[in-house]
């Protein structure tokens, strides 16, 4: 199940690379199999609110957007007395997950993996989903 480009964007803009969303086309091609999520990272902006410099601007946070889910993401085998909602409810939130979780994944000309703006996550990777205000 892949999130809709307009809704995607409408979240994101601002917040994640320019790489990203150039190829955030690509990204939405692909289907992660089973348990598993792609997730657009988010990156930490040039400078604070204030206007002063950030030393670790454009890093990759351990945070992002759902793209992307597999079928079997939440289902009650893989998280017993949890949490068995929809795969589809995931598709647009922002969760927080494992810094070095998953696997880059690199799209266009990116040619560094430890700078991929994309990943993909096994659903047990994820640690919370932020709610939005929205």
């Amino acid at each position: 199940m892949i999130i809709d480009k307009p809704t995607l964007l409408g979240r994101i803009t601002g917040k994640v690379s320019p790489a990203a969303i150039e190829h955030l086309d690509e990204a939405l091609t692909i289907h992660p199999l089973a348990h598993r999520l792609v997730v657009v990272c988010e990156v930490t902006p040039d400078t604070t609110a204030g206007g002063i410099h950030r030393a670790d601007a454009g890093q990759r946070l351990s945070s992002g957007w759902v793209v992307a889910v597999g079928v079997d993401v939440g289902t009650p085998t893989r998280f017993p007395g949890g949490w068995d909602g929809d795969p589809a409810t995931l598709l647009g939130s922002r969760v927080i997950f494992s810094q070095y979780g998953g696997a880059p994944l690199v799209l266009g000309d990116q040619d560094r993996p430890y700078d991929a703006d994309y990943r993909i996550l096994n659903d047990c990777d994820l640690w919370a989903v932020i709610e939005s205000k929205e």
